[in-house]
């Protein structure tokens, strides 16, 4: 998964807003590597960039994992889209 090229990501969601289109970003991986610390990096990046940002908390397994985002949309002051857990 080494990229090619790089790519500056202002430049590129700058492109899509031109559009009038939403710029999306997913983050995957397993349990424990920092997805939602490097999702809060990304999104305070793009806030200071003066970028609309939401966060989407879809993380239906860890314990806690939708309040993490939460609490990052809050300590950002970042509005945080969930459905809460399901049964």
């Amino acid at each position: 998964m080494t990229p090619k090229k790089k790519i500056d990501l202002i430049v590129e969601i700058n492109k899509e807003r031109e559009k009038l289109k939403p710029y999306v970003i997913v983050f995957i991986g397993v349990n424990g590597v920092g997805k939602s610390t490097n999702l809060a990096k990304v999104a305070y990046k793009l806030k200071n960039a003066n970028l609309s940002v939401m966060l989407a908390a879809c993380d239906n397994f860890r314990a806690g994992a939708v309040e993490q985002i939460k609490t990052h949309g809050r300590n950002l002051d970042i509005p945080v889209f969930d459905r809460g857990y399901k049964e």
